[in-house]
């Protein structure tokens, strides 16, 4: 973590505590209570009332002791803009303990198969191959091998802290994958490889967790979960599976091939960027079932690419460009 933002952390955590203590200890009292930090150049004043930053002042603290990192964090904030000079980018600082990043390159690899707990996984295009483990734990509760052009990624133990916690793996632009293969319980699964990534094979299994999936081209794909929801951009799919127990499933792009789709009691919206004459379609729900806004339509087209969606009790919207 940047200096910085550390001190400035320490100050508002340092502040709340001992501005509670002395508002309750006030209140009690029946007393109008605040707490003042003074440095000579500024000072900060806490109350129940608000909160006041003022420079110019020239005198220095008396009643607080043994707040040196207070009062450090108190000289930058007196040194002008103090969150113009917060450094951006996921790598460097964050608000949920992404602060620690371990990134390694690897060699390039031609197959990734992932399985993981509670922790989410992002698969994207990238400055050559690499993973990146964000928050405290997760390169120690994470294990990974890559032997004869397969990364495996495996994660070893729960982890104990919440928030912050993600592994990326990345691969450069026009990288051909033959398998993409992530297993996950609760932890969210992203893949974003439209930009000239291929891949031959994309299967992705959960849980509970939700995953979202941008392709632009995959000869055979399977999406699966439980409860989580499901989100898909495609343009072309060869063969395309997407279930689901009870979690909303969203499909659009082109769809350029052959597209199943399942669901118990889940929501089903696809979004063909295409023609309807160029599809063949069904849908079957006992729920409400509607073909451009028009309720009640099971079947038509005449088009090689083919749309098949079917619920149980959830309903089904299916939507073509006209």
């Amino acid at each position: 973590m940047k200096k910085g933002f550390r001190n400035f952390v320490l100050l508002c955590v340092g502040v709340g505590v001992v501005g509670a203590a002395m508002a309750a200890a006030g209140a009690a009292m029946g007393g109008r209570t605040s707490l003042q930090l003074k440095r000579p150049g500024a000072s900060l004043e806490i109350s129940p009332w608000g909160i006041r930053f003022a420079q110019g002042s020239n005198t220095s603290h008396g009643f607080l002791d043994g707040l040196d990192e207070m009062l450090d964090a108190l000289d930058d904030l007196g040194k002008g803009d103090f969150i113009s000079r917060i450094p951006d980018g996921d790598d460097d600082w964050n608000l949920m303990g992404e602060d620690e990043v371990t990134r390694r390159q690897l060699e390039g690899f031609g197959s990734l198969k992932v399985e993981v707990r509670q922790l989410p996984v992002e698969v994207k295009e990238g400055d050559g191959f690499a993973i990146a483990c964000y928050g405290e734990e997760t390169m120690d509760a994470l294990s990974y091998t890559l032997e004869n052009m397969e990364l495996t990624v495996k994660q070893q133990k729960d982890l104990t802290q919440m928030g912050g916690h993600k592994v990326v793996i990345t691969m450069p632009r026009n990288s051909a994958m033959e398998e993409i293969d992530i297993q996950s319980d609760s932890g969210a699964v992203s893949l974003q490889l439209e930009d000239d990534i291929l891949a031959t094979s994309i299967t992705v299994q959960t849980k509970t967790a939700s995953m979202s999936v941008d392709v632009e081209m995959c000869t055979a794909l399977l999406l699966e979960t439980q409860s989580g929801a499901i989100s898909l951009e495609e343009e072309n799919i060869g063969t395309a599976r997407v279930n689901t127990v009870s979690g909303a499933i969203s499909v659009e792009g082109a769809l350029l091939g052959q597209l199943e789709v399942t669901s118990q009691s889940g929501v089903i919206n696809v979004d063909v960027d295409g023609y309807e004459q160029d599809y063949a379609y069904t849908c079957s729900s006992q729920g409400l079932v509607a073909v451009n806004g028009n309720p009640g339509s099971a079947s038509g087209g005449q088009g090689h690419n083919t749309v098949h969606l079917k619920s149980q009790t959830g309903l089904i919207n299916l939507e073509f460009d006209d």
